[in-house]
């Protein structure tokens, strides 16, 4: 008598395209075959807003493409279709108890995969509290501690290349006093500024970093644990470090980079955030460093002037981009809301022949005002060497401003022969009518950018449809 595993593999695949998410889990715990081929099509379906299979294993299930702990279980039985999984993340539950079965779970998964681990997360729900240690989770710190021992041992071995942690260890006491292997397959590592919250989790990261001989690129969210984090790595590989969002108390002096970046002789790139590093009155000296090794500064105006007053510093740099604060606080500095304060940093820069490219925001306060004035002495300023030039949110000047602006670019960047707008927002009509301005008013111009798509600017000229298309 013929059995449903009789069936061809093709017409299997096609039932259980058809199939309940918890009838294909019934199939896959039936045998080697339907394990494979019911399993395949569970992990598609939990990961359909993905091209590529993924597991979200959450506490509390609120997206489409999340899974719970609980079923976590049957999913472990489907070994036969894991193998297709590449990015694992985990967000596990604000109680500590149960935080504590969930990593032991996760760490069960993980012994199940036998290929490379692209990327983990791993998302702690604690509640940040400034109550000490008397807590019910206090005697569970060693079994908290050597849980998440476990789980990082497993995707150590796993070797996987990214790494995201978030969020507060739901346990009061000091945790993660195990020391990390030598890692030489991570190479990308994003660090929310909730998961700095803890002393104890610094001292700890400082631990797992200087471990990591091969990270390239780190994220690191606003926080001022940095302060305290900075001066103790030593990241031989590091090549490019990110600080984005608000710092979760007070931002640090922009002193502390300069100095890590002086003792990271590799690092190419670095986006300080405009809020992170703040400047004071003693950062007017300028930065202290040569850094002739930085290629790429992104900081708002105030820590750019710091770095590239003294022409002798950075002088290697290729690519600046000018942020600003949107938010007019303590941090910022009066140079960073006022286009005074970007005329005087043009005048340091426009003289520095190695920069290529410049990412200036045409929401920059008052700059709009001043590039429509002829008086304006800022028109007098040119970079001879620039040949890029890029500009965020170009949809909010209005068509007549767009073409002073185009004036005042011809002016003050004479080589350019690349240009970039980002968030457009325009129809082919008005794709059309711009590129055919850029041809007029800047000849040179071989190359435009709109909204992330490079065109010759003939070819938006003739077909200006490429920008509606996704």
């Amino acid at each position: 008598m013929a059995t449903l595993v009789d069936l061809p593999e093709e017409l299997l695949c096609s039932i259980c395209e058809k199939a309940e998410p918890s009838t294909l889990l019934s199939l896959a715990a039936s045998c080697k075959l339907l394990n494979r081929i019911s399993g395949s099509q569970y992990l598609l379906f939990i990961s359909r807003d993905s091209q590529d299979p993924f597991l979200s294993v959450a506490d509390e299930v609120r997206m489409s493409f999340e899974t719970s702990f609980e079923t976590l279980r049957n999913i472990m039985s489907i070994a036969g279709s894991i193998s297709t999984v590449r990015f694992v993340s985990f967000q596990f539950s604000p109680s500590a108890r149960k935080t504590l079965q969930q990593i032991r779970l996760a760490t069960l998964l993980l012994q199940r995969i036998h290929h490379p681990l692209h990327s983990l997360e791993v998302n702690f729900n604690g509640v940040e509290s400034d109550i000490p240690c008397f807590s019910p989770s206090f005697n569970m710190f060693p079994s908290f501690n050597g849980a998440f021992n476990g789980l990082l041992w497993e995707a150590y071995r796993l070797r996987y290349c990214s790494l995201r942690l978030a969020g507060i260890i739901p346990i009061t006491q000091d945790c993660f006093k195990f020391s990390p292997p030598i890692n030489t397959s991570l190479s990308h590592i994003t660090v929310d500024a909730t998961f700095l919250l803890s002393r104890a989790q610094r001292e700890w990261l400082v631990g797992f970093l200087n471990a990591s001989k091969a990270i390239f690129y780190i994220l690191a969210r606003g926080s001022e644990g940095w302060t305290y984090i900075l001066p103790n790595l030593s990241l031989p590989s590091l090549k490019d470090i990110a600080f984005i969002g608000r710092p979760t108390v007070t931002a640090s002096p922009i002193e502390i980079v300069a100095e890590f970046c002086n003792q990271h002789q590799n690092l190419r790139s670095i986006d300080c955030g405009p809020y992170q590093f703040r400047t004071s009155p003693t950062s007017k000296l300028g930065c202290q460093y040569p850094l002739s090794q930085l290629q790429v500064l992104r900081a708002s105006v105030s820590q750019l002037l710091y770095f590239v007053s003294d022409p002798s510093r950075l002088r290697n740099l290729e690519v600046i981009e000018i942020q600003w604060p949107e938010f007019d606080d303590d941090i910022a500095s009066t140079s960073d809301h006022s286009s005074t304060g970007l005329w005087h940093l043009f005048t340091f820069l426009c003289n520095r022949s190695s920069i290529r490219n410049l990412i200036i925001p045409t929401n920059f306060p008052g700059l709009q005002k001043d590039v429509r004035s002829e008086a304006k002495s800022s028109l007098t300023s040119t970079f001879p060497s620039l040949t890029m030039l890029q500009l965020g949110d170009f949809k909010s000047l209005v068509e007549l401003a767009r073409q002073d602006f185009l004036k005042w670019v011809l002016k003050v960047f004479p080589s350019l022969k690349s240009l970039d707008f980002a968030y457009t927002g325009w129809d082919a009509e008005e794709t059309s009518c711009f590129a055919r301005i850029v041809a007029k008013e800047l000849p040179s111009i071989e190359n435009l950018t709109l909204d992330y798509k490079p065109r010759k600017v003939k070819d938006w000229i003739e077909d200006p449809s490429e920008s509606t298309k996704a």
